[in-house]
């Protein structure tokens, strides 16, 4: 799961380097 090349890994991971871009999908 922690290396899911889906949207949803990303936005589960917290580990993201930009938090704007999380930010604005959410």
């Amino acid at each position: 799961m922690d290396a899911d090349p889906s949207p949803w890994g990303l936005v589960k991971v917290p580990t993201i380097p930009s938090p704007s871009l999380h930010s604005r999908q959410g």
